[in-house]
């Protein structure tokens, strides 16, 4: 007879936490009640954000320091993007899946003109940049033209340079608020700021990384796969542990419903969907084990009678052939 002998599924000692939507207030008075009900040492953030609240992101990335001794990992399945990378230097380790990427950390401010429309930090920023080369530009060929297209002087030429460029430009800078300018320059200060103060726990990222986070992308949905992100960040790898892969396979779903645009917001420790499915193959061995000493008892059961009919019919030829 066979004996079956149940084994509880082994414990996770890594809390799997799902974040889903926008980075806000919401989101770190979520994390931070996940945080507090659990007493891991390690953490794995399932990350896909479009961005949101920086001081949000600074708040979660500090919770996930402080509850997990041994520090958090970030999974990127998909897109997440300024302040989803904040929280990233806050990580120990980034897991970026085929499809993951990651993006500038350009913050987003409110349109002053626009409602509920946000413009990126870095817009006047990079405008007064296009417009300083402009005005170099054209000052040095108007120069260059003037000096060597007529008999005038050097200083006469640079000053014919000089009021050109200046007469061409001026109405376009007089459009710049400066208070606009001073509010998103802040709003850079703050995010390098945050970046490392994040940053110095882990060391996660390179020398460098976080100026170039900050001012070498272009734009807001810039692109910064896998391969480009192990020139920015110390510890980057693909998923590659069981559990890690069962977690996609599990997410895969709320992954595809994120990337056509799901608003919902969802946040929650993903333990018990890798708990339940270690549950399911639990019992799926016990159903298979029953089974098999199912048939071992039929089988031992049917070759009773069998046996039984044998040796009635012995004994009744030895007494048929018996004198």
């Amino acid at each position: 007879m066979l004996e079956v002998v149940s084994n509880p599924p082994p414990r996770l000692d890594v809390d799997y936490i799902v974040y889903a939507g926008g980075i806000s207030r919401y989101g770190y008075n979520e994390i931070t009640k996940i945080c507090k009900s659990s007493d891991k040492k390690k953490a794995c953030l399932i990350l896909l954000t479009p961005g949101g609240d920086p001081d949000a992101g600074y708040r979660i990335a500090r919770a996930l320091q402080h509850y997990y001794e041994e520090g958090f990992s970030v999974l990127i399945p998909s897109y997440c993007k300024s302040a989803g990378t904040l929280i990233c230097i806050g990580a120990n380790e980034l897991i970026v899946d085929d499809k993951g990427e990651l993006g500038p950390l350009d913050i987003q401010l409110n349109k002053s003109s626009e409602l509920g429309e946000k413009t990126s930090g870095l817009d006047l920023p990079q405008a007064f940049e296009a417009l300083r080369s402009e005005a170099a530009k054209i000052f040095r060929e108007t120069l260059f033209d003037v000096r060597m297209g007529g008999r005038i002087s050097t200083k006469l030429a640079t000053e014919v340079a000089t009021n050109l460029s200046s007469n061409l430009l001026s109405p376009i800078y007089s459009q710049i608020d400066p208070l606009r300018m001073g509010e998103m320059q802040r709003a850079n200060f703050i995010a390098y700021e945050y970046g490392t103060r994040l940053n110095d726990k882990f060391k996660l990222l390179k020398p460098g990384a976080l100026g170039r986070l900050l001012l070498s992308y272009s734009s807001h949905a810039f692109v910064i796969d896998r391969k480009e992100l192990k020139e920015l960040f110390n510890k980057v790898r693909r998923p590659e542990t069981t559990n890690e892969l069962r977690i996609l396979s599990h997410l895969e779903n709320l992954i595809i419903a994120f990337e056509n645009g799901s608003d919902d917001n969802l946040i929650f420790n993903a333990n018990f969907l890798l708990e339940n499915e270690s549950n399911e193959h639990q019992n799926a061995d016990l159903q298979s084990s029953d089974g098999l000493q199912e048939n071992d008892n039929t089988e031992q059961s049917g070759a009773s009678p069998d046996l039984e009919g044998d040796l009635q019919c012995g004994s009744s030829s030895e007494r048929e052939d018996s004198p």
